[in-house]
C-alpha cells in the first residue's frame, strides 16, 4: 500500500480579548495550511513554516486583529502549535 495523501480538517473557534472588547476568530487547519479568519478578513500560513517559526502565527493573528493583547496572541499561537 502506498499512501498518496492524507488530509485532515480541524476547525477551532476562539474568542480573544482586544482593546475594544472581545472578538471571535476561526482557525482552520487544512492539510498543509492554517487559515485564520477574524473581523471579516482572512489570512493563511504554511504549517511547516509555522512549526519552524512560530512568530508567523502571531504575525497572522496581528494582521487580522491589530489590537489583540500580547498574552492572547501567545495563547492563540500555543493553541495552533498544539493542533498542527
Amino acid at each position: 500500500m502506498i499512501t498518496l495523501e492524507v488530509q485532515r480538517h480541524i476547525i477551532a473557534e476562539v474568542r480573544v480579548s482586544t482593546a475594544r472588547g472581545q472578538t471571535d476568530m476561526v482557525i482552520e487547519v487544512r492539510g498543509s495550511e492554517i487559515i485564520f479568519r477574524g473581523r471579516g478578513c482572512r489570512t493563511e500560513t504554511n504549517c511547516l513554516m509555522a512549526k519552524q517559526k512560530p512568530s508567523l502565527i502571531t504575525n497572522s493573528v496581528r494582521a487580522l486583529i491589530s489590537d489583540i493583547y500580547d498574552y492572547e496572541a501567545d495563547n492563540v499561537s500555543a493553541l495552533v502549535l498544539g493542533l498542527i
